[in-house]
């Protein structure tokens, strides 16, 4: 579902380039369940109890194996025995082609559908979400009028300015806010030169594709999937997550010391087609007396 440039485009599936609207979803994400939800995961992805090509691999240094769809991986510490998990966990990791796939075989699911079961599952934790923010539109988002922003201080963003890093290449430029160990990480790139690199035909591509990726991990990606399961993964949620964790500021509202008063640019304002900031503030635990002791 697109809609007209006015408002951000929805789609449930992450390749959208085809459009060419602006538009916002999920790229990545990755779920660890208790071994009681292996068959959940088997009737969700169409596996059979005979999975023979289990193999040590390099993903999270465990025992994997690929489902019958692309782009989707099953890792557990141990195979299963007849069918049945004997470990304590695994993990089911969609990468963008694979939520892709998914959608195109479910056609009648959305990220709502696909997202519910999946968090009522007892022990569910998220492990990684990434939403992306497509834009091809040149003079909307760019990774040097982003970097530009930053350098001139007219972003507001949750990351510390040492961890910023502009990394210039002939494979396109790409602008990287926060650390890839902490829990959540951004990265500003030019989409277009990377398809390219991958030997894909530039005739099929747009002109202009800038992708912003905001990539959460464990905690925070769990309380992002409840807002947007909460919302039922509206884009202005979708975009409003990312304003919880950058927003690009008006340069003549530069004088005021306190960045929480400056107003947003006004093209990131379009971009995200007004969305409210949806925070994600991590629940801090209640520290006892028998804890302290």
């Amino acid at each position: 579902m697109t809609s007209d440039a006015s408002d951000l485009a929805s789609s449930d599936l992450p390749n959208i380039c085809k459009s060419y609207v602006n538009s916002v979803g999920i790229d990545w994400v990755r779920f660890s369940f208790l071994a009681s939800s292996f068959e959940f995961m088997k009737a969700l992805l169409n596996v059979s109890d005979d999975v023979d090509d289990w193999m040590d691999g390099p993903r999270y240094n465990r025992k994997y194996f690929t489902v019958p769809l692309e782009g989707v991986l099953v890792a557990a510490d141990e195979l299963p025995v007849d069918g049945v998990l004997t470990c304590d966990r695994f993990t089911v990791d969609f990468s963008g082609n694979g939520i892709a796939h998914f959608f195109t075989r479910y056609e009648w699911a959305t990220m709502y559908t696909f997202f519910q079961p999946v968090m009522a599952q007892p022990g569910v934790k998220v492990n990684r979400l990434d939403i992306s923010l497509d834009c091809f539109n040149r003079r909307q988002l760019s990774v040097l009028k982003s970097a530009r922003y930053e350098k001139k201080g007219d972003v507001r963003m949750r990351w510390h300015k040492k961890s910023v890093n502009l990394m210039r290449s002939g494979k396109g430029d790409t602008l990287y806010l926060g650390s890839r160990v902490s829990n959540s990480f951004c990265r500003i790139y030019n989409k277009r030169a990377q398809e390219i690199a991958r030997d894909t035909d530039p005739d099929t591509l747009p002109k202009h594709w800038t992708r912003l990726e905001l990539e959460l991990k464990n905690e925070v990606a769990f309380v992002a999937a409840n807002k947007l399961l909460y919302g039922q993964f509206h884009p202005k949620t979708l975009a409003g997550i990312i304003r919880a964790f950058i927003d690009f500021l008006r340069p003549d509202t530069a004088s005021d010391s306190n960045d929480r008063r400056r107003e947003i640019a006004d093209w990131w304002k379009r971009l995200l087609a007004s969305a409210e900031r949806v925070p994600i503030r991590i629940p801090q635990p209640v520290v006892t007396l028998d804890k302290k002791k």
